[in-house]
């Protein structure tokens, strides 16, 4: 059995080898942070359940689990059980990341445990929005009931971006990924910046990216709602409205803009053209790049 160290490292090579944005996008620092913490627990529990001989599955199912349990939980009037919906987030993703890691080291991963990994944690998302909507809706005012089904819809819908995105996951093969991230990640980062110079153009995709930073699950906003419902209940004040609100507003723009979008016709084709065009114009420069360094 490998020991913590390891364990550890192996989360760090696999991470920095198909998700190196973490390292250089500014937006999402706070998730370096976190990622951190997350990948020192994890190697912990990722011993234990060796151990215990606990399949990947089963921990996605409990990670699921917690999910659903937290939203019962913040619809409960009791303080203990607004508290209890607090731990459990809290506690949730280091699951998500755990499981991940085991399911490479038993051997074991699969496209089942792919496909439950990613509506588990949307079915909990839901969840935890539907909750917070009843919470909201006792103490603050009851139209948060009517506002509250708005979340498992606008879910609904966004499942078909994780069907799109599997979609070019797959389409494309994992070493063209791999070239990309590492061409995303290497030194000469004045490659990157003329691919992406378009992207960066554009006022509102920044925008949109801080927006994104701030609803961004896996990271910071479990840790917002955390600490705002642990304010509410110690100093009895009304703020997490303000959030709740802000996540159905941005999430309906979403939905709007999506529309208009579809609405023009061939979207889908086009935007998959222009990731593969990119995803090759970044390889050859890093190629180029690598090159020149050995030159």
């Amino acid at each position: 059995m490998k020991s913590i160290r390891e364990l550890k490292q192996d989360q760090y090579d696999y991470i920095y080898k198909y998700y190196s944005y973490i390292a250089l996008w500014k937006p999402y620092s706070y998730r370096k942070i976190k990622t951190v913490v997350y990948v020192n627990v994890c190697a912990v529990l990722i011993q234990l359940f060796l151990k215990l001989k606990i399949r990947p599955n089963a921990v996605t199912f409990m990670y699921l689990l917690m999910g659903l349990l937290s939203g019962v939980f913040l619809a409960i009037p009791s303080q203990k059980a607004v508290l209890t919906a607090v731990l459990l987030l809290y506690l949730r993703p280091f699951l998500d990341w755990a499981d991940g890691p085991l399911a490479r080291e038993l051997k074991q991963t699969s496209i089942t445990g792919d496909i439950l990994d990613s509506y588990g944690a949307y079915l909990g998302w839901a969840a935890l929005w539907v909750g917070m909507g009843i919470y909201l809706g006792r103490t603050v005012h009851h139209l948060f009931y009517i506002l509250c089904p708005l979340s498992p819809f606008f879910f609904a819908v966004d499942i078909y971006s994780i069907a799109r995105q599997r979609f070019i996951y797959h389409y494309l093969s994992k070493n063209e990924l791999q070239e990309y991230n590492a061409s995303y990640a290497g030194n000469k980062q004045e490659s990157a910046d003329v691919i992406g110079n378009d992207l960066r153009k554009s006022k509102l995709t920044l925008l949109k990216n801080k927006i994104d930073a701030i609803f961004e699950h896996n990271a910071r906003t479990i840790d917002i709602i955390c600490l705002l419902l642990v304010i509410e209940i110690i100093f009895s004040v009304s703020i997490l409205w303000v959030y709740y609100l802000s996540f159905l507003f941005w999430q309906a723009y979403i939905f709007i803009m999506r529309l208009l979008i579809l609405y023009r016709g061939g979207w889908a084709e086009e935007e998959l053209n222009r990731l593969k065009i990119t995803v090759h114009a970044r390889s050859d420069l890093y190629k180029d790049d690598i090159t020149i360094g050995k030159n």
